[in-house]
């Protein structure tokens, strides 16, 4: 007999369950059938609203299953429930209807299996791994009749039982799969149980503020789309044109410019766009200022055209911004009592990081310079005081004044309210790659609570440069953005959607790609050789980790390389980490792939949305950089978890707790406790309390550096 029992419901509402979310749902739902099993051979289905079915009904659907009808719930409570996305769907729909008949706990065959490295949904595992998936016609019958409130003819819901069957079928073997290829530790539970309760505990939403933001959202797209429209005499006159790409590079080009390129084609990403913006504004005041006053009058026309293009193209990214959609999602989501909950998804990436449902809080953009956070928030914030603001705002040379989408966008943050206390680990990422490698003297300069970034242009150039020199921005965007073996036509645009001008200070990427190899030859590899003008690396992290992972399959023997060992068992790489938890890489083999104009031996693996992945030196530094980073964190949160701070957020490097300001010491605290298992990394963190979510404290500022804060105390 199993520790757990498999159970799956099926429900009918009026609420939209996609959009809305489990709890949401909950609310307003009722229960058509229940569906169990104790041993994955004997299965039952409750049906609480029905007198027994007509004999044939049973013979067609449910012969061998035994049926329960009307009364109390029937399933046993002496085990913990195991449900497929149990903690957002399962656990709070029964709670709602069932106050009464509550398990011993439950368990979420979903978040086990991503943590697995298999994918969210049920039909995806079963049809892969098991070459059987739901029940098509079932899920036919169940889509019609769930989607109102009306009674569910006994034929129907004998039809949607049989349905209801075969997904606990499918979840009993996919956590047969999970126990064999999964091995969950005891502070991973843990982390598990700490989001199981944040997810329950929801965000509070500033229902008025979403809707001014709204407003301005939709405002700033009709003003984009009618703007573009004027400036192109008609020719771009909806928002249907400004997303078709075949419109929009035709029209650059008839406006006498190529469109920018990457990879040898057309593109309109915004990275690459505002990379071409900033070059042929360059390239405009060059050829300004060499021009004769005779040229200059000839050519009158050439700058009106390139202005109008400038122009349209940076209307066009205000229009296509999804800030709309996502304060929609964060409307649906809020609860009777004005939270928000289910909003963070446990492994959502293979590296362990979470990820966002409906209204994804983890990628919001930081505030651009010229938006004033904290005294818009309580404004109007209808577009023509947002223009005020914003024509009034003072910013940096050379700096784009943000557009009135870009305060919609930046002030998502301040929907969820507080009072909130909110931490985040200082350049995490840097810290732990230094750490996993042994960049010593990166570690000294973090340990001794030196600017790493300044420390790096030292090294470098030999300049003592401070906070405010361009160098220091330079280099900060390319530490954090090279330690993963990025190349220099990459680095490029990363550099240029940073808004480093690297022609103004005399640098190329691919000298700056040298540079960093250079300073971090734990990282990167010492130099043993040429090839084709290329610097050969060996003995460095990147190298390491890839010929650790090759000799894992080839061998199939442990192989431990710095703080990690990799394994192969089963046909999956297993990257057991310094904290004892493991990745899983499935289905890895070994395949011949291009390289430079030769062919290499090369890892690939198959990703939880079963793609086939290759790996290489810097992507193996990155997965495993950012699951530490992810570990690291994840402890702390669960400490605030378990010593009472009510954690609401965590976002990558950041931890948002509602609760009281006196407890800042105990917050501050916990964010600087380093894990047991990583006692010489040298982390660093700083925060505040805020009235509502926000980058940054309204003013007069309190940023507290959490280690300098304690210690005056």
């Amino acid at each position: 007999m199993r520790p757990y029992i498999v159970v799956d419901l099926e429900t009918q509402s009026n609420v939209d369950l996609r959009e809305r979310g489990g709890f949401v749902y909950a609310e307003a739902c009722k229960l058509i059938c229940a569906s169990w099993s104790e041993d994955g051979e004997t299965f039952h289905v409750w049906f609480p609203h029905h007198a027994r079915f007509p004999q044939h009904h049973i013979d067609t659907h449910l012969s061998d299953v035994t049926l329960h009808f009307g009364g109390e719930p029937p399933i046993p409570r002496d085990r913990p429930w195991c449900g497929h996305n149990a903690f957002s769907f399962d656990e709070p729909v029964w709670e709602a209807l069932y106050p009464d008949h509550l398990p011993t706990a439950w368990q979420d065959s979903q978040c086990l299996a991503l943590a697995a490295g298999l994918p969210a949904g049920l039909n995806q595992i079963s049809i892969r791994l098991f070459g059987e998936g739901k029940q098509e016609s079932g899920a036919k019958v169940l889509k019609d009749a769930s989607n109102s409130m009306a009674p569910v003819p006994p034929p129907v819901a004998a039809a949607i039982a049989s349905y209801n069957v075969q997904d606990v079928k499918l979840q009993g073997w996919v956590m047969e799969e999970i126990e064999a290829s999964y091995h969950q530790t005891p502070m991973e539970a843990r982390v598990l149980a700490a989001h199981r309760l944040i997810n329950r505990r929801g965000v509070a939403l500033d229902a008025g503020l979403i809707t001014k933001l709204h407003r301005l959202s939709d405002d700033s797209v009709d003003y984009a789309v009618d703007e573009i429209r004027k400036l192109t005499d008609g020719h771009l006159h909806s928002l249907k044109c400004l997303r078709s790409r075949t419109k929009m590079i035709k029209w650059i080009d008839d406006m006498g410019f190529k469109c920018p390129q990457t990879g040898g084609k057309a593109s309109l990403r915004r990275e690459i766009i505002e990379q071409w913006i900033d070059e042929q504004e360059e390239e405009e005041e060059e050829e300004a200022a060499e021009a004769s006053a005779e040229d200059a009058e000839n050519d009158a026309e050439a700058p009106a055209k390139l202005f109008e293009v400038i122009n349209v193209l940076q209307l066009r990214q205000m229009a296509m911004r999804t800030t709309g959609h996502k304060l929609a999602a964060a409307g649906l989501s809020v609860n009777s009592d004005g939270r928000a909950r289910g909003l963070s998804q446990y492994h959502g990436a293979g590296t362990g990081r979470s990820a966002g449902r409906r209204v994804n809080f983890k990628n919001l953009p930081r505030p651009k310079e010229g938006i004033d956070f904290w005294g818009l928030v309580d404004g109007e914030l209808t577009l023509e005081c947002v223009l005020q603001s914003l024509a009034a705002a003072t910013v940096s040379p050379g700096a784009r004044r943000p557009t009135p989408d870009d305060v919609a966008s930046a002030m998502i943050r301040g929907i969820i309210l507080g009072p909130m206390l909110q931490g985040d680990l200082s350049n995490i990422e840097v810290r732990v790659l230094a750490w996993l490698a042994g960049e010593d003297w990166l570690l000294e300069t973090l340990r001794a609570g030196d600017d790493p970034y300044i420390a790096f242009v030292k090294k470098v150039t030999g300049k003592s440069v401070d906070r405010k020199h361009p160098l220091r921005q330079v280099f900060k965007v390319v530490e954090l953005g090279a330690g993963y073996q990025i190349g220099a036509t990459k680095l490029a645009v990363y550099l240029a959607t940073q808004g480093v001008d690297l022609e103004a200070l005399g640098l190329t990427a691919a000298q700056l790609v040298e540079d960093y190899r250079n300073a971090h030859p734990k990282i990167a590899g010492e130099v043993v050789g040429t090839w084709e003008g290329k610097s050969i690396r060996r003995e460095g992290l990147w190298q390491n980790y890839e010929a650790a992972a090759l000799a894992c399959i080839r061998s199939k023997l442990p192989i431990h390389v710095g703080r990690c060992t990799f394994e192969y068992a089963r046909g999956h790489i297993y990257v057991t980490l310094p904290s004892g938890r493991q990745i899983t890489y499935r289905n890895a083999r070994i395949e011949s792939q291009p390289y430079y104009g030769k062919w290499r031996d090369t890892v690939v693996y198959q990703s939880a949305r079963f793609k086939s992945v290759a790996m290489y030196g810097g992507k193996w530094a990155e997965n495993i950089t950012q699951a530490v980073a992810r570990d690291v964190m994840v402890e702390m949160l669960v400490l605030t978890e378990e010593n009472g701070l009510c954690p609401i957020l965590e976002v990558y490097d950041e931890i948002g707790c509602e609760c009281d300001p006196s407890l800042l010491p105990e917050f501050a605290r916990i964010m600087t406790t380093v894990p047991t298992w990583c006692p010489d990394m040298p982390v660093d963190a700083e925060g505040t309390w805020l009235p509502r979510y926000a980058k940054s404290p309204p003013p007069p500022r309190k940023d507290y550096d959490f280690k300098k804060y304690l210690l005056t105390l």
